[in-house]
């Protein structure tokens, strides 16, 4: 069997309840492929899905509050990054990876990080403060490296990781 479309049929099973006209359409020319021996052309086609709708898919699976779905979604992102050497895996995927860690920790408010993470991800320009403010509040180290791109830091400190960018922008918010 093709290894794309084993991919794409416990992805698409997955997620179905999210964005799915372009499930749909996806699908579609998947089952038209599944014969040909070319299959780089499913892999073309399943990729450009990733790339254009992990994002979405995220922000939608998030809404609902279904750890179940996004746990699956993770795993499943994953899952395509092993399939595709060229996938570019978004920051947000980042997010929901600190979603499914720090939601095990009794001193961080699930429903709270939830709510941030959704908002920064309606409007990223608008509530990277919050955001950041939050990671650093409940310790979650994990969505300060998810975001470190857009993190305003001095180029000296681009490289910092884990506890020692935990540090740096705490100092940072502390100081404004």
């Amino acid at each position: 069997m093709n290894v794309y479309y084993d991919f794409w049929d416990v992805f698409q099973r997955s997620v179905k309840n999210n964005l799915t006209r372009e499930l749909d359409n996806v699908n579609k020319e998947c089952q038209k492929l599944l014969n040909d021996p070319d299959s780089d052309k499913m892999k073309n086609i399943i990729s450009k899905f990733m790339n254009d709708n992990t994002d979405k898919l995220i922000l939608q699976i998030l809404k609902t509050r279904d750890s179940y779905t996004y746990n699956h979604l993770y795993t499943n992102v994953n899952r395509w990054l092993k399939i595709d050497d060229n996938y570019m895996i978004s920051s947000n995927v980042g997010l929901l990876k600190s979603i499914i860690k720090s939601s095990h920790k009794k001193y961080v408010d699930v429903e709270m990080m939830l709510d941030n993470i959704i908002a920064y991800l309606e409007d990223p320009e608008k509530q990277l403060n919050s955001i950041i403010n939050f990671a650093v509040e409940y310790n979650i180290v994990a969505i300060l490296n998810s975001l470190k791109d857009k993190i305003n830091l001095h180029p000296k400190y681009k490289q910092a990781h884990g506890i020692g960018l935990m540090q740096i922008v705490r100092r940072q918010v502390q100081n404004k």
